[in-house]
């Protein structure tokens, strides 16, 4: 049996929300800022991909090049799951086909302690799947 959904819509918040969000300790418990990712919600963010580019071989024995480290912005969508709440990350090139209501291209599957399950979200409202 599947666990029920926490949010039915999908929220887009700020990114600086999430990480820049303060927390406060008060007679040593922590207290999370009210702004912390809920279930349904997603960011856009950028990661970097690190690409060992090798030279050709005129370039390496003519030229004496040597391989070298670029690093490429990847567009990424950061959603907290609907039903356990914990992060997902995915590119956003074959996931996401529309930003304004989210919709995305496939279902996601997402295993937890509790066991694994599955949503898509179309239109910005999320079902089970």
């Amino acid at each position: 049996m599947s666990e029920p959904l926490r949010a039915t819509t999908a929220r887009e918040i700020d990114k600086a929300s999430v990480t820049e969000g303060s927390a406060l300790a008060v007679n040593g418990v922590l207290s999370e800022s009210p702004s912390s990712m809920q279930a349904g919600d997603y960011y856009f963010s950028s990661s970097n991909l690190e690409e060992h580019v090798q030279p050709s071989w005129f370039e390496r024995v003519i030229l004496r090049k040597t391989a070298r480290m670029i690093l490429k912005p990847v567009p990424t969508i950061v959603i907290s799951c609907p039903v356990c709440g914990a992060g997902i990350m995915a590119t956003v090139d074959p996931w996401v086909v529309q930003r304004n209501p989210l919709t995305l291209s496939r279902t996601v599957t997402h295993g937890s302690p509790s066991g694994s399950h599955s949503f898509s979200i179309k239109d910005g409202l999320i079902v089970l799947a």
